[in-house]
């Protein structure tokens, strides 16, 4: 006789079966795009076979490199305390909605609206309390580079104002990522064109982390299942993240 939990997991296996995996992380790797001020990622072949008969790596790196999310600790004074291993384990784990965006080939400081959240909503149904929110700005794809050029990706992007930061967090999102650097704030040779609404005064003041320099999102259809965890780092402002997305199998 089957018991009921075996029940529900055989079901839950059967509905992963019929998913694809899609990999939103970034590859770390020395020479990745690094934010101006922080320090680089070094990634140094410290134990080999050769000399020591098996290998390891030693990492020196930021917390926020590569794909990555920010703990309200990160942005906001008042919140010190409010870290990264803080977060309930499944902050980052649930439905998600994608706003495509790259068919706009937004430039560097240019913004999206609350009209264009809705213009999208329009076509794909309204963003539900506790859904986590995906833009993709197509900037990931276009500038991500790990060679001389790689500091463009950082200094050079599009964003959000105010409004269309404000229309997500109405919405009730428990997360919002981007395939940005610095996921909402419009920056361009290297100077923010306003303040970065879900950092200093939407998001991760209210507790709501933010998501940064997500992959593949082009992958992704309107609506997906997202997972992502960060390390638990003690008193983190925030951490590097392995992301994925269940969508259905093609």
């Amino acid at each position: 006789m089957t018991s009921k939990n075996t029940l529900n997991f055989a079901d839950i296996a059967a509905t992963f079966a019929n998913m694809s995996i899609v990999d939103l992380g970034a590859v770390l790797e020395e020479g990745a795009p690094i934010w101006p001020t922080h320090p680089p990622l070094i990634i140094h072949k410290t134990i080999t076979h050769e000399r020591h008969g098996y290998f390891t790596n030693t990492i020196f790196m930021p917390e926020h490199v590569g794909t990555h999310c920010d703990a309200p600790a990160h942005a906001v004074p008042d919140l010190a305390d409010f870290t990264i291993e803080t977060y309930p384990v499944g902050q980052m784990i649930g439905p998600a909605c994608v706003i495509d965006v790259t068919s706009r080939h937004l430039e560097a400081g240019e913004m999206l609206t609350a009209a264009d959240i809705e213009a999208w909503e329009a076509d794909n149904g309204r963003i539900e309390r506790d859904e986590i929110a995906l833009i993709n700005f197509g900037w990931f794809a276009r500038h991500w580079r790990t060679d001389a050029q790689a500091r463009f990706y950082v200094t050079n992007q599009p964003g959000l104002d105010e409004s269309a930061v404000k229309l997500l967090y109405d919405r009730g999102v428990k997360a919002l990522g981007s395939d940005n650097t610095n996921v909402e704030t419009p920056i361009r040779d290297g100077v923010a064109i306003n303040p970065g609404y879900a950092h200093t005064r939407y998001f991760l003041p209210n507790g709501i982390p933010l998501i940064e320099s997500l992959a593949n999102l082009e992958q992704l259809p309107p609506r997906c299942y997202f997972v992502a965890l960060p390390l638990k780092i003690k008193h983190g402002s925030g951490s590097p993240i392995r992301p994925i997305a269940f969508v259905p199998a093609s």
